[in-house]
């Protein structure tokens, strides 16, 4: 009898190849980067893709007049490494989910088996009284198919998806922090222009000091070298403050450009000129609303809870009995028997085959899950999710309503400092013009006066700068830029002077 077992390696292969197709589950549809690849090729493919995706990101538009704070921020934003990487694993933790609960590999089981035997009964001197011969194969072919527990599967999708997001959120999160530290580099560069120019007017005045102190002991006015002597250390104590803010600055536009992508020599940045002023901006509420409704890293921890709570619900799904696997086996068995005996004058011939057929399924029993560690364990995990963020909400309330408070007040002494530093440099300009032109005193009195009106704009400067820190603070607790409340309409009146 013909044996079917050299067709059970095509059968088997068909079998495995219908087995290893995984199923892949829809992806939600958000921009992620490519795949990871999984051979060399592939790997060449997927780098060869970001190149050309890097190569195809616009350049930085050129502006020949400057960048303007906002423009300088939003660039190295959207350049922030950070952000990508935390981009790239969400892309990565969203196949990590779509493996998890994907159809799993079948296991295939072939065998083959054979056995000999021979028995002699002895008989007289010469020759035996009987023997026996036998021999056999054995075949057998086994498929097993894992089954996946949809009530688990579905909970682990949920959680995968809600940890992808908290991870894109991380990634905003990253790309806002550079965008508020470029935005204070902004500041502090601009800040430090000013007061160069401040500091070469104040150089400029010394010169002119020395050079009358000079003149003075040449005729004898003076004998004393003591004036002299301070003249030369205020020149060079000045030339030395100016080279330091200078090598300060330079670092900080290094540092900007390296964070937006533009070249040195052609970042030139832009006074800031659309600070609203504190009776422009909404109340501590409705800013309050806006950053718990934009603020990256509350957006994070939300997800984050609601992974912890879709971790809870698959704790509990692990107590539902569940198939674990199908098993379809093929046996097949042959046997030939060949029986002497010395007075019989022929052989006893006996064949047997016999084919054997199973189906086995294995259930998933949870005797010791039933113990709920799992879900302790994961509802530990969502409290703990929930009370970072409620300490977010604590906290952003009461940022909010500090920064508030504290850039109210320092806009309000910018803009007292502000009308009255105009009027009165207006004024003392003016006296010192007039003092000269009449010659009331000496050269020297105009010329520290001047130097003092140039010291009073520098600490109007180090007011505007605190200004503008409380502001971009204010703006970074909120999460983006702050909207400004926009002007009642004035009321209309009659012509007797009465509103209407």
């Amino acid at each position: 009898m013909a044996r079917p077992y050299p067709f059970l390696l095509p059968v088997s292969l068909s079998l495995l190849l219908a087995g290893c197709v995984t199923h892949r589950d829809r992806q939600p549809e958000t921009e992620t980067p490519p795949p990871p690849a999984e051979t060399p090729a592939e790997q060449e493919t997927v780098a060869e893709t970001l190149e050309s995706e890097e190569k195809a990101e616009p350049a930085p538009p050129s502006h020949p007049d400057g960048y303007s704070w906002d423009e300088l921020a939003r660039l190295a934003s959207s350049r922030a490494d950070a952000a990508k990487i935390f981009l790239l694993k969400a892309a990565a933790r969203r196949y990590k989910t779509s493996g998890d609960t994907a159809w799993k590999d079948p296991q295939l089981r072939i065998s083959h088996g054979w056995d000999y035997g021979r028995s002699n009964t002895p008989g007289d001197i010469n020759n035996n009284r009987e023997w026996e011969h036998s021999h056999g194969n054995s075949d057998t072919l086994a498929l097993r198919l894992p089954i996946a527990n949809p009530f688990v599967n579905r909970w682990i999708r949920k959680q995968g998806e809600s940890e992808a997001r908290s991870l894109e959120a991380r990634a905003q999160e990253e790309a806002y922090a550079i965008y508020c530290e470029v935005k204070t580099l902004c500041m502090e560069a601009d800040i430090l222009r000013q007061e160069l120019e401040l500091t070469e007017k104040i150089a400029e005045l010394n010169e002119q000091l020395q050079t009358y102190r000079e003149e003075q002991v040449q005729a004898g006015v003076i004998r004393s070298p003591l004036s002299l002597i301070q003249a030369e250390r205020a020149k060079e104590e000045l030339r030395a403050d100016s080279a330091a803010k200078q090598i300060e600055r330079q670092q900080i536009l290094r540092q900007i450009a390296l964070l937006s992508g533009i070249p040195l020599d052609e970042l030139k940045i832009l006074p800031v000129s659309d600070v609203p002023t504190a009776d422009r901006l909404p109340d501590a509420a409705t800013l309050t609303d806006l950053a718990l409704a934009r603020r990256p890293d509350l957006q994070s921890a939300l997800h984050e809870k609601a992974a912890a709570d879709h971790g809870v619900k698959l704790a509990q799904a692990g107590h539902i009995p569940w198939f674990d696997f199908i098993e379809g086996t093929y046996k097949n068995d042959d046997s030939f028997t060949r029986d002497y005996e010395r007075t019989v004058s022929n052989f006893d011939r006996t064949a047997d085959d016999k084919e054997e057929w199973q189906i086995r399924m294995g259930v998933n029993v949870p005797i010791f899950t039933w113990m709920g560690n799992a879900v302790q364990q994961s509802k530990l995990i969502s409290a703990a999710a929930d009370a970072r963020v409620q300490g977010l909400y604590t906290t952003i309330r009461e940022e909010i309503c500090g920064s508030l408070e504290d850039y109210q007040f320092a806009d309000m002494e910018h803009s007292r400092l502000q009308a009255a530093s105009e009027a009165f440099c207006k004024e003392i300009e003016a006296r010192i013009v007039a003092f000269e032109k009449d010659q009331m005193g000496p050269r020297e009195e105009a010329i520290r006066s001047r130097k003092e009106i140039l010291a009073y704009r520098k600490v109007c400067l180090k007011v505007e700068r605190e200004w503008l820190r409380q502001y971009l603070l204010l703006e970074s607790i909120t999460g983006g830029p702050l909207p400004e409340e926009e002007a009642a309409p004035d009321p209309v009146t009659s012509p007797d002077g009465t509103p209407e």
